[in-house]
């Protein structure tokens, strides 16, 4: 097929040819795109020569992201994340795999097109216009491929895996112990509760936002993001593995010198005494979220271990920073549901012994959940980063 491809090439050019139009759709940092860069473009330029025309589209920028759009509905195909390469005008391949497999036949198919007679080139792709903002309030980073279902389920199970973290819940418990030794009536006990989780989502996601910007202002070299992957999953890989030891020792030693992954006790005694002292300053209400969002600081130390490796993945990932925000709040969302569980769990039992009695039971089960969730996290930054 390979030397057909050049002859067909040699011919249309002696006979002043139209050249095939190649759109490559590429992302800062992606290392799929790179490798489409370094093998597949020599390729398809050493069979078709000067009959390749290469076009190169950020997709984090509003005309890459646009155009991308325009021609995946010309296409017929769902936007994808880069590497994303559109031969001809007519015809798209998403992903390394598919590029590497199948560019070759489609530049072929083009050439040959070529050559029937009453053939026209494919017009440009009619851009939708839109109202552009001032220049001072235009954002550039407000562009990208969509939040597919795939993309929401990780983050939601990774905000869930984060909430049943016994951290998180034995913090709850134990803010919860205080009110019932107040005697306050169950519908304060409510709104106190719902102000410690208000505070709670609050504070962790900004924690989250302030993660996402640390990460995605690094240099965008590709080494630098390959070495930082391997990073993560490694980590996670440990953190898996020490979840595993955790939920075997506990289950046979159910004490808390049986876990290692844990809040420090430093950390924990400065949290109780933070909740005993100020959980009623400035209202009981206010108090609450004000004692939610300071322990949540403390506590984050244990809950980060799985919050840092989301943000850094999803700040590596060609969203747009409106769906970046929007992946934040989903995740708090779901971090903050088991905690409203425990709450509605609280006031319908008016105790706080059987929650105890129920993490203790349940805490090998949690560290299994997030065990798995570690090897999930960590085959995401597998196969998306380190190759």
């Amino acid at each position: 097929m390979f030397p057909s491809l050049v002859l067909i090439a040699g011919t249309l050019l002696s006979s002043g040819g139209v050249p095939v139009s190649l759109d490559l759709f590429v992302s800062p940092g992606c290392s799929e795109c790179e490798r489409v860069e370094k093998r597949v473009v020599p390729r398809l330029n050493q069979l078709g020569g000067d009959l390749c025309q290469w076009e190169s589209h950020d997709v984090t920028g509003r005309d890459g992201a646009m155009l991308l759009f325009a021609y995946a509905e010309r296409c017929g195909a769902e936007p994808a994340a880069p590497p994303v390469l559109v031969v001809d005008r007519s015809r798209m391949l998403c992903g390394y795999g598919a590029i590497s497999t199948g560019a070759v036949d489609m530049l072929n198919a083009a050439m040959i097109d070529r050559q029937r007679e009453g053939w026209q080139p494919p017009p440009p792709p009619e851009i939708p216009e839109f109202q552009s903002p001032p220049d001072d309030c235009a954002d550039p980073e407000d562009s990208g491929i969509p939040v597919d279902w795939r993309m929401r389920g990780m983050v939601f199970l990774g905000g869930l895996q984060d909430g049943i973290n016994p951290c998180a819940i034995a913090t709850l418990v134990f803010f919860l112990s205080v009110l019932s030794l107040g005697r306050s009536r169950r519908l304060l006990r409510l709104f106190t509760g719902l102000g410690f989780v208000a505070g709670s989502f609050l504070v962790y996601w900004c924690i989250g936002a302030g993660l996402l910007a640390a990460v995605r202002h690094l240099p965008a070299l590709p080494l630098l993001r390959r070495v930082t992957n391997f990073g993560m999953a490694s980590l996670l890989a440990v953190l898996a593995a020490l979840s595993l030891r955790d939920a075997w020792r506990f289950r046979k030693t159910p004490v808390p010198e049986s876990v290692t992954l844990k809040m420090p006790e430093s950390l924990r005694t400065l949290s109780r005494r933070w909740i005993s002292e100020h959980w009623q300053r400035g209202g009981v209400v206010l108090g609450g979220a004000l004692t939610g969002g300071a322990v949540t600081v403390l506590e984050s130390v244990c809950t980060g271990q799985g919050y840092l490796p989301v943000m850094a993945f999803l700040a590596q990932q060609p969203l747009s920073g409106r769906s970046v925000l929007e992946l934040l709040t989903f995740y708090n969302i779901a971090f903050v549901i088991p905690l409203v569980a425990v709450l509605i769990a609280f006031l319908a039992v008016g105790s706080v012994v059987p929650l105890v009695e129920w993490s203790r039971r349940h805490l090998p089960v949690a560290k299994v959940l997030m065990a798995l969730y570690f090897l999930l996290l960590a085959a995401a930054f597998v196969f998306f980063g380190v190759r």
